[in-house]
């Protein structure tokens, strides 16, 4: 298929136009095409779709339209549209898009340009500019696509420009005066192609037309912009003055590809909006300006100060200030680095963040931070970008972040002084002059409210300790209520005597003043809501928590985080999501504990952390019924769920949230909480391959279930907690736990764990290399499943089974036992097991000489993985698709596959899949030939095999390492 979007959007299919449905599908395909090869979350397509005010049922509206784009486009399988974690992804490859193909136009023409060939640098551009059809995805109206669209037709401009430039240089005035003529009427400020019409002009000897040009540029300029003509065009117009008889262009030939480098992917704008009525710091705003005007290296400047003093503001100012000058992007990423309950964000997390803004593929991105930032510095190495850093912990956080090459300003804001970050440029703010203090209520308020009050205006932001941030809500404050006077609110402050100690080291009290007047503002209910918001330990909260911690209908709750947001006491970051800044949320939870009794608090969070505990258990019934029996039964708290009984949005809900439940099973002194989101997380964890933060889960549940006495919930915790060290690779360590699960329980009253444990006991026998014990473990367990008719586990039995006859060298048997357990799957409708039947039979039949019958299985895995979210099975997959494709001669694909298995598991920590993903690139090597690099992979996979103790992988990593010294040898001796 070709995709058409420098233009109204097309979609053409062996020569036939494919008709895409209404504007909410369009829309949705252009939003996908601009992000081609990204992920682009459910959330930013409802944005898309509406730009204000989505319906509740948005996202379901989206899920619909997406299966119309499919089914319109023949994408029934959705390897076009794919679903990728909680949104989706537009895969072109093997598809053309007719961006791409100008991309690929404009940079061999600027190479043809480069080595002197300018006669057919002009005719490849002349070439891709005939791509364009008018302006780029004509006819869609949505704000996120005018945005990024409006990049593209830029670069089309600079395309134009360019070719110009090289026809002037090639003696073609004359021939392009028409041409410059019109493109001067339709943008007369673009200075550029002003200087090149007054050099065509000037060539074609109308050096008169040329000086009348510069004239109306000029008047244009200072009428429209109140600027002066830049200096090239004033060194222009003094050329055509002396009769120069070829004037220097005001920049040089195909200079504009500074602002082209972007390899056809949507310029990056990520700074957040930039307050309208930001005001001050006059100064220390033209330094940051001088400093990004003038770079020519790249620049480092750090804003510091203390909290709520506006370091944020300036730096977000100054950044939309010089926006133009750095035309391949501007970015913008919180560090957390002073977020109360919030750990730093690392730098590679950070790292991966500006990857995938610059439109890295997630499984492209590397696991070390070294990595990171090799490819980091190498993608931006010829681009100019702005990066604003904000609130930074220290510079070992900023330092991996900062550019390697020239032309990059970067600024960094931080409540800590970056002494030792090397080459920055400090601006400190402090609290805001007086004059800019009053000048920041009347930008707020209007002259017409303030101007008789002068007094009392001075005498408010003092009370506000001339901060930014307080004399904001203070100001807000009045705003909403214009029957008060300006000193009826200082006489309240004034008369607020409260002080709050655990805000006197992050302010001082006339902050603490001002939270304390908006707070006690507030209607009753809304008092409480924010007090109790205080005591969440997560990091945000959506209208269901805040309901269930209040005590409150949902539409209420609702509706009262948005007047506490309308109040900037919250702040909303996405559609039902809300969290505090970092004084504000120190602020409210001191109210709580002033005003909340123990038990009333107390109270709150077992309503806040029943809700969690109950809708993570029914969202995890949702995604995997069939497992039902083996969670804990909870009890339902009252209240709807925040995703109905629609499966995806439950998959949506429970990513979202899982920061929230992870929290929630941090605390001490919630037994029952902490031990049942133990069981009913581990699977979502698993398979979402986040293994470090189940493994402190379960850890904790182990020592919660412990100090309470309770070993049936310390069996099914430290369980879970051998299971994550088994995908951690430490075998030894997993076998010791689950014998430990295995003696804290009496069997015959819990036979659905005994059957549980026994057969995560035997997986890890097996793979110890003993299997005539762990055959003993599954006939054990296969005998109590007879018994109390339990179809899931005899399903994961007779895989284990299965596996392990393939580790002894019975593949009949292997196969009986795997077949049964698919077909079971299949006849039961479980997904999970029926996709992991089929990756087990898939990497049989691999391993038996089948690679078509292999691929087949492993394709479907591969589906079913993807369509029920799990990432460490569609990984897996990946990685066996990886090897089936080697064996099949496809080194292309079989690359590609392996290489993402990898960098996911490299990502994850999961030491197991990393070795067989390095055995199969082995492998792969050595059948291309490349016995070094083989070996060296091989090498990586035994060392990692041996650290696990996993005997069997050993010994077939040691059979292909002997095969590729046999195959090195036959070859150098022929």
């Amino acid at each position: 298929m070709e995709f058409r979007l420098l233009g109204p959007l097309e979609v053409v299919d062996g020569g036939t136009t494919v008709r895409v449905g209404g504007l909410r599908q369009r829309t949705l395909l252009g939003v996908l095409l601009l992000h081609r090869g990204r992920v682009v979350p459910l959330e930013r397509l409802v944005d898309a779709v509406w730009d204000t005010d989505p319906p509740s049922s948005a996202r379901d509206q989206v899920r619909n339209s997406v299966w119309a784009l499919r089914k319109a486009l023949g994408d029934a399988a959705g390897r076009v549209v794919v679903t990728e974690d909680a949104g989706y992804r537009l895969d072109t490859d093997g598809h053309v898009v007719d961006a791409d193909r100008f991309a690929d136009g404009v940079r061999e023409a600027r190479t043809r340009a480069e080595r002197g060939d300018l006669d057919q640098a002009s005719a490849l551009l002349r070439t891709a500019l005939g791509w364009w059809r008018g302006p780029a995805l004509a006819g869609l109206r949505a704000r996120l696509v005018r945005d990024m669209a409006t990049g593209l037709d830029e670069r089309r401009l600079l395309a134009l420009e360019d070719r110009l430039e090289l026809d002037l240089a090639l003696g073609r005035h004359g021939e392009v005066v028409g041409e410059l003529t019109e493109i001067v009427g339709e943008h007369p400020g673009r200075t550029r192609v002003v200087g090149q019409l007054m050099r065509a002009l000037h060539g074609a000897g109308r050096s008169a037309d040329a000086l009348t040009g510069y004239q109306r540029a000029r008047r244009h300029l200072a009428d429209e912009l109140g600027l002066d003509p830049p200096a090239e065009l004033r060194e222009l117009e003094a050329a055509i003055l002396r009769d120069d008889p070829e004037p220097a262009p005001p920049r040089p030939a195909l200079q504009a590809a500074e602002a082209s480098r972007t390899r056809g992917r949507a310029v990056p704008r990520t700074l957040p909006y930039d307050v309208p009525d930001f005001t001050g710091r006059p100064v220390e705003l033209e330094r940051l300006v001088a400093l990004g005007a003038g770079a020519r290296t790249v620049v480092i400047s750090t804003v510091e100060g203390m909290a709520g003093v506006g370091k944020t503001a300036l730096a977000v100012h100054a950044a939309h200030a010089l926006a133009d000058r750095f035309p391949d992007g501007q970015l913008f990423v919180d560090l957390n680095g002073f977020t109360p309950d919030r750990v730093p964000t690392s730098p590679e997390d950070a790292l991966a963040v500006l990857l995938s803004s610059l439109g890295v593929p997630r499984d492209r991105i590397p696991p070390s931070v070294d990595e990171r930032v090799a490819m980091w510095r190498t993608e931006v190495a010829d681009r100019r970008l702005l990066l604003v850093l904000d609130n930074a912990a220290d510079a070992k956080q900023v330092a991996p972040l900062i550019p390697g090459g020239p032309g990059c300003l970067v600024l960094v804001t931080s409540r800590r002084r970056l002494t030792n970050l090397d080459g920055s440029v400090p601006v400190e703010l402090g609290v805001l002059p007086e004059r800019e203090a009053v000048a920041l209520v009347v930008a707020i308020l209007g002259a017409a409210r303030v101007d008789d009050e002068p007094e009392a205006v001075a005498e408010l932001v003092g009370l506000c300790g001339h901060l930014p941030l307080a004399i904001r809500i203070v100001s807000a404050h009045l705003q909403r209520r214009p029957r008060w006077t300006v000193r009826s609110l200082t006489e309240r402050m004034a008369g607020e005597k409260r002080t709050l100690t655990a805000l006197a080291a992050a302010a001082d009290h006339g902050v603490t003043t001002a939270f304390a007047l908006s707070y006690r503002a507030l209607a009753p209910d809304q008092r409480r809501v924010f007090r109790l918001l205080g005591l969440h330990p997560g990091v945000d909260v959506d209208p269901y928590a805040a309901a269930a911690l209040a005590g409150l209908d949902v539409d209420v709750a609702e509706a009262v985080l948005d007047q506490l947001a309308d109040e900037y006491l919250l702040q909303q970051t996405g559609p039902g999501r809300y969290t505090f800044h970092d004084l504000l949320r120190a602020h409210a939870r001191a109210c709580a504990e002033d005003e909340e009794p123990a038990t009333a608090r107390h109270e709150a969070l077992t309503r806040l952390f029943d809700h969690y505990r109950h809708a993570a258990a029914e969202a995890v019934n949702l995604l995997d019924p069939h497992d039902r029996d083996r969670r804990p039964r909870t009890e339902d708290p009252g209240g709807p769920l925040p995703f109905g009984h629609d499966v995806a949005a439950a998959r949506a809900w429970l990513d979202r949230e899982t920061p929230n439940l992870l929290s929630t099973a941090a605390q001490d002194g919630r037994h029952s909480h902490t031990c049942d989101l133990s069981l009913i997380l581990w699977r979502h964890l698993e398979q979402q391959a986040r293994h470090r933060e189940a493994e402190a889960l379960h850890t904790h549940a182990v020592a919660s279930a412990r100090a309470a006495a309770d070993p049936l919930a310390e069996a099914g915790a430290t369980r879970n907690l051998g299971r994550t060290q088994w995908y951690l690779g430490d075998l030894a360590r997993a076998e010791r736990l689950l014998e430990r699960a295995l003696g804290l329980f009496d069997h015959s009253a819990n036979p659905l764990l005994t059957v549980t444990v026994l057969n995560d006991l035997a997986t890890t026998v097996f793979q110890l290399g003993r299997h005539d014990e762990a055959i003993d473990h599954c006939e054990r367990a296969l005998a109590i499943c007879a018994g109390t008719h339990d179809p899931t586990g005899e399903m994961q039995v007779l895989m284990t089974l299965g596996n392990g006859e393939s580790l002894r060298g019975d593949d009949e048997a292997s196969s009986r036992y795997l077949h049964q357990a698919l077909r079971l799957a299949h006849d039961v409708g479980n997904r999970n097991i029926e996709a992991r039947a089929r990756l087990n039979i898939g990497d049989m039949y691999a391993g038996t000489g089948f690679p078509d019958t292999a691929r087949t299985y492993l394709e479907h895995a591969l589906e079913l993985y993807r369509e029920i979210g799990n990432r460490e099975g569609e990984a897996a997959a990946l990685a066996n698709l990886g090897s089936v494709h080697t064996r099949l001669g496809d080194e292309r694909r079989a690359a590609r596959y392996l290489d993402q298995a990898l960098a996911f598991f490299q990502q994850n920590g999961d030491r197991r899949w990393q070795s067989v993903a390095l055995r199969e690139i082995g492998t792969l090597h050595a059948r291309a030939g490349r016995h070094e690099q083989a070996d060296r992979h091989y090498g990586e996979a035994l060392d990692l095999v041996r650290q696990i103790g996993n005997r069997s992988a050993e010994a077939e990593i040691l059979d292909r390492l002997r095969e590729n010294a046999l195959a090195r040898s036959t070859r150098a001796t022929e």
